[in-house]
């Protein structure tokens, strides 16, 4: 053999099997759609690879020597596998995935994550879905620090390179008022509702304070706080029981309405302002595991997060929108 040809040692197995079960060249080169004289170069090569005989061409039909049928007792199998690993490398990231670990502001935790797990196991090949609930840093972090495979938040990290970033849904920003047991209407403006200092905020370290801060400054309205909670349930309750109002987002109401009912959402007086929450995930990693999680996240988003919370906001119209 020309030791400067490398031999196709799958393709030459391949040959050599079907020359063994058809017990001929012509007839191996039908079944394989290629021509006789391919046939017998790629059984020499393959003999010249191994140094040995593996057919008598001596005898017709064809028969295999001693070695001829080891190799094929062997040889299906062998092929089996490389078509299995061959499957699996080229499908990597896309339906055999044993562990995937999602990182969520927790915010969304307790109305997005329940009927999304759901959905992951049914929809996907993946054996165990771990989530870790955190404030925004945390959980930005543990996506950073690969301790997340992928990230659902509101900060899209554009400062952060290396990473593909999968929209969600968009929302506007509101204001959350008791249904009743303080003087707080509907029509009022910013500075009347503050006047009293009842307004509820996020701290100033979390996305959705900074948020809101750098809104109102750009708006020239200060407003001083007195009470200050990151969780949705904390903030909602408070309202719940009359003791002040809040500027946040549909999101935020919806998981906090799970613990109270009695907060009314009204559409935020002046100009509005919206956040994006997205699906991060480090480039290059996963496949298309990242764009199915997406459309799986859309359809759950859809389906059942976005009922519940036109009903309690009925006005919300097209100002909630889900992306992708």
């Amino acid at each position: 053999m020309d030791q400067g040809k490398s031999v196709d040692f799958l393709r030459a197995l391949e040959t050599f099997v079907a020359v063994a079960e058809q017990r001929g060249m012509t007839a191996a080169a039908h079944s394989l759609g290629i021509t006789q004289s391919a046939v017998s170069q790629q059984l020499r090569q393959l003999e010249a690879e191994l140094g040995r005989d593996l057919v008598d061409r001596t005898v017709r039909p064809i028969a295999l020597t001693s070695v001829g049928m080891v190799l094929h007792r062997q040889a299906p199998q062998l092929l089996s596998d490389a078509a299995n690993v061959r499957a699996l490398v080229k499908d990597a990231g896309w339906s055999v995935m044993p562990n995937l670990r999602i990182a969520v502001i927790g915010s969304l935790a307790g109305t997005l994550v329940p009927p999304l797990i759901d959905a992951l196991t049914r929809q996907l090949n993946i054996e165990r879905v771990s989530v870790s609930r955190g404030g925004a840093t945390t959980s930005e972090n543990a996506l950073l620090d690969r301790d997340a495979d992928m990230l659902i938040t509101s900060d899209s990290l554009f400062e952060v390179a290396g990473l593909d970033r999968f929209p969600l849904f968009r929302e506007p920003l509101l204001l959350a008022l008791p249904r009743r047991g303080r003087k707080l209407k509907k029509s009022m403006s910013l500075e009347e509702l503050s006047r009293d200092g009842s307004f509820i905020r996020y701290p100033r370290h979390t996305q959705m304070g900074q948020a809101i801060d750098s809104h109102l400054n750009r708006m020239r309205v200060p407003l001083a706080g007195r009470l200050e909670f990151d969780s949705p349930e904390d903030i909602m309750s408070l309202i719940a029981a009359g003791h002040g109002w809040a500027i946040t987002s549909p999101s935020h109401v919806l998981q906090g309405m799970r613990v109270n009912q009695r907060v009314q959402a009204v559409p935020f007086p002046g100009p509005g302002l919206q956040r994006t929450v997205s699906l991060i995930v480090r480039s290059d990693e996963l496949g298309q595991v990242p764009a199915q999680v997406h459309k799986i996240c859309a359809g759950v988003i859809e389906q059942e997060f976005v009922p519940p919370l036109r009903d309690i906001i009925p006005w919300i119209g097209d100002e909630f929108e889900v992306l992708g």
